[in-house]
C-alpha cells in the first residue's frame, strides 16, 4: 500500500511528466486560444486606428466605429459582456436627439412581461422578427426563452443571421460546430441553438453570398422561408439594421 505522501508524490510526478511532454507541442491552438488572439488583434487594431490622421471627422468615425465593433464582438466571445458594451458605447456616432413624439410614446407606454406580450401578438401572425445586439450575449438568452414559448404557439422555423452564408442547411449534424457561423462561436448563442435543437426547431440560413447585404437578406429570407412555406411560422433573429 502506498502511503499518503507517496501517493501525492506520484500524482505530482505524473502531472510534471504531462506538462513536459506538451511543452514543445506543435498542436493547433484550441478555440479559447484563437479567441484570445483575435481579441488582442482587435485591441491592437483600435490603438493603431486611434493614432492615425484622417482627412475629416466622417472618415475617422467610420474607421473607429469598425474597430470598436470588432473589439466589442471579440470581448463578447470571451465572456466579457460588460467590456463588450463598454466598447460599443465608445463608438463615435453622431447624436440624433429624440423627437417629442418619441418621448411621448415612451412616457405613455405600459410595462408588461415581454415574452407574454410577444407570444400574444405572435399568435396573430406567422413571422416574428427579434432584434439583437451582436455584442450582448444576454439577448440570446432572452431569444432562447422566447423560442420555447413560440414553439408551443406553433412556430417551427428558426432563421438566424448568424449562420454561414455557404450553408443552406445549418446544423444538420445536430451540433454547433466551429463552422456553423461567426456569431455562433459565442457560448450563449451556441447554447441557444442547442436548446432549439432539443426543441425540434428547423433552422434556416438567409445570409447572402453576393449583393447589398441587408436587401439581399430580406429577399433571401422571403423567398426561402416565408413564401416557400406559406403555412409555416418563423422566428427571425437578427441585428438592428436588417430588422429595420
Amino acid at each position: 500500500m502506498l502511503s499518503q505522501f507517496s501517493l501525492r508524490l506520484l500524482v505530482a510526478l505524473t502531472c510534471l511528466v504531462h506538462i513536459c511532454a506538451h511543452a514543445g507541442s506543435t498542436e493547433a491552438p484550441g478555440a479559447h486560444t484563437t479567441r484570445l488572439k483575435q481579441l488582442k488583434e482587435a485591441e491592437t487594431g483600435l490603438l493603431e486606428a486611434q493614432s492615425r490622421t484622417y482627412p475629416d471627422d466622417k472618415a475617422k468615425r467610420a474607421v473607429l466605429n469598425s474597430k470598436y465593433l470588432s473589439l466589442g464582438l471579440m470581448r463578447s466571445m470571451v465572456a466579457d459582456g460588460d467590456g463588450a458594451v463598454a466598447a460599443f458605447n465608445r463608438m463615435p456616432v453622431e447624436d440624433v436627439p429624440a423627437t417629442k413624439s418619441e418621448f411621448d410614446s415612451i412616457n405613455h407606454a405600459i410595462a408588461e412581461d415581454a415574452i407574454a406580450a410577444i407570444v400574444r401578438e405572435a399568435k396573430k401572425t406567422r413571422v416574428v422578427i427579434l432584434n439583437e445586439a451582436h455584442h450582448v450575449p444576454m439577448h440570446r438568452a432572452f431569444a432562447m426563452k422566447l423560442a420555447r414559448e413560440l414553439k408551443k404557439a406553433g412556430y417551427t422555423y428558426l432563421a438566424c443571421e448568424a449562420f454561414s452564408m455557404y450553408d443552406d442547411f445549418p446544423l444538420q449534424k445536430q451540433y454547433v460546430s466551429e463552422k456553423a457561423g461567426i456569431l455562433t462561436k459565442e457560448s450563449t448563442y451556441a447554447n441557444f441553438l442547442r436548446d432549439a435543437m432539443q426543441g425540434q426547431w428547423k433552422f434556416v440560413s438567409y445570409e447572402p453570398v453576393n449583393g447589398p447585404r441587408e436587401s439581399e437578406m430580406a429577399k433571401k429570407s422571403g423567398a426561402k422561408n416565408i413564401q416557400a412555406r406559406p403555412q409555416g411560422k418563423s422566428l427571425y433573429l437578427c441585428r438592428l439594421w436588417p430588422c429595420l
